[in-house]
């Protein structure tokens, strides 16, 4: 465009306005979109009636708004709510890296942890294939820092990061749950196991999470995506 551009105004002898490069760049656009790449894309979407929740596989809540856009598109309106607990995940994490007399029954901490200072000036500390009981981790802790994003697992069902927007990434089923899945490679195989082993799974590990999070608090209603949680699968 910038070359047409010049052209133009190398033949007219003076500078073009504002309305014309507008209208010579609406021109190039499409004299190009029918030959350009194209880029197609999918969202991994489950809707849960019965919790009136919806989760998304994204790598971020933008792209899980953007599914989020789509489905609106879909339905014709779409309002959600993004999801508040009534304890922050910060101070839960926070505990639980600090004291393992504070973990849940049936939880236990993985070896990454994410700690940043209450001002957020000093620096995000990332701690990762180390035990996170060592000293060198309370020590963060006695100093002050909090626990932003920490690898957690519910036994027997799945491992995860919870993030301080609750957020959930990294998400692993565990070898026992993996057992009840069809063997079968094929798409439909994948589907059903989805379907009816992985998804329940993640809503019934999010749902004991938020419970010992306090529970769910109703935030403004807005149009905003994150439902319970923005949950991403490990590749």
């Amino acid at each position: 465009m910038e070359e047409r551009a010049a052209e133009m105004e190398k033949a007219s002898g003076s500078h073009l306005r504002r309305a014309e490069k507008q209208l010579l760049k609406e021109q190039v656009y499409e004299e190009l979109l029918p030959t350009s790449l194209k880029r197609t894309g999918h969202f991994l979407m489950a809707i849960d009636i019965r919790r009136k929740w919806i989760l998304i596989d994204a790598a971020s809540r933008k792209k899980a708004e953007e599914a989020l856009n789509l489905l609106r598109l879909t339905l014709g309106s779409l309002k959600v709510t993004p999801m508040a607990t009534s304890d922050r995940p910060t101070a839960l994490m926070t505990r639980w890296l600090a004291a393992s007399t504070e973990r849940a029954e049936g939880w236990a901490l993985g070896e990454f942890c994410q700690l940043e200072s209450p001002s957020g000036n000093d620096g995000v500390i990332k701690v990762s294939e180390v035990d996170l009981d060592s000293d060198e981790i309370q020590q963060h802790l006695d100093g002050g820092r909090i626990c932003s994003a920490l690898s957690i697992a519910r036994t027997g069902q799945l491992a995860m990061q919870l993030q301080d927007d609750l957020a959930l990434k990294k998400i692993k089923s565990d070898d026992a749950l993996l057992e009840k899945a069809d063997s079968g490679d094929d798409e439909a195989s994948r589907f059903d196991a989805d379907a009816h082993i992985h998804i329940p799974a993640l809503a019934a590990v999010a749902e004991e999470l938020i419970t010992l999070l306090g529970g769910e608090v109703a935030p403004t209603l807005e149009s905003a995506p994150g439902k319970p949680v923005q949950a991403s699968k490990a590749a």
